[in-house]
């Protein structure tokens, strides 16, 4: 009896042996990753195109006076309709036509305004853009905005949403994801972008550097630009300045121009 149990146990562990060694020899590399995600047999390519809608901040055109004669408040559209892009297409487009009305209720009524009353229709204004880029293997949306305060003559930080998008897999990433399909490292990227701060006298060095961003007085944000460019977006939280360095332009990164319009 204790022959047959031994006998069993050995027949069951060769099965298990086997059907591992099958199915290693007999596995996809080009469809199989972690946890079996199989890899989509249909990869659509977004091919994105942006129009804009004006609105109009001077009381005059002709006002000296007036530095922001309009507004320009984007939508974004997908021609290749990719079912992923539908839901952040239609969040981004409804954003930008609430905010187009949010600004036309801000009138000039506060006492704080009385310099400008005549200058301008409404309180704010809003530099607002859409930066796209596609390729066959990256896709990335990035909607920004500042706001000015018209009246205070104070700016918000600047504010970015970004989405990386892994085309062939179909699928959205983070920011390492989008490095990692750029063959970029994150220590590449600030060792980049350190000398530049210390350049500009905004950090003393990079020990500097890693404490202010570790207490998020400081922050960056990197998304490509239509022609393929790396940016970093670079945000000083203690004082809302913003600045934005090229890192790498679209040739050090071997990106083609991008699918989209």
């Amino acid at each position: 009896m204790k022959n047959s149990k031994i006998i069993l146990l050995i027949i069951i562990i060769l099965f298990i042996v086997t059907f591992g060694i099958y199915g290693f020899i007999n596995r996809d590399d080009g469809n199989i990753v972690n946890n079996n995600v199989v890899k989509p047999t249909e990869v659509i390519v977004p091919k994105f195109q942006t129009v804009y809608q004006l609105l109009d901040i001077c009381n005059s055109a002709s006002d000296e006076n007036c530095k922001y004669q309009s507004a320009a408040y984007y939508r974004i559209d997908d021609k290749n309709n990719n079912s992923d892009f539908k839901p952040i297409i239609k969040d981004i487009n409804n954003y930008y036509l609430d905010r187009i009305e949010e600004v036309k209720k801000d009138l000039l009524t506060s006492s704080e305004c009385s310099e400008v009353l005549t200058t301008y229709k409404y309180r704010y204004y809003d530099e607002a853009n859409i930066y796209y880029y596609v390729n066959d293997k990256i896709a990335v949306v990035t909607q920004y905005m500042q706001t000015t305060d018209l009246c205070t003559r104070k700016k918000t930080n600047p504010k970015f949403i970004i989405y990386y998008y892994d085309v062939e897999w179909q699928r959205f990433t983070d920011e390492d994801g989008m490095l990692k399909l750029i063959d970029k490292k994150r220590s590449e990227i600030e060792s980049k972008l350190i000398p530049s701060l210390i350049n500009k006298k905004l950090v003393k060095d990079k020990s500097e550097f890693v404490k202010l961003l570790t207490n998020k007085e400081i922050s960056y944000k990197l998304f490509i630009d239509m022609v393929g460019n790396l940016i970093v977006g670079y945000n000083d939280n203690r004082d809302g300045s913003y600045l934005a360095f090229l890192l790498y332009t679209s040739g050090e990164l071997g990106l083609s121009i991008s699918h989209s319009e």
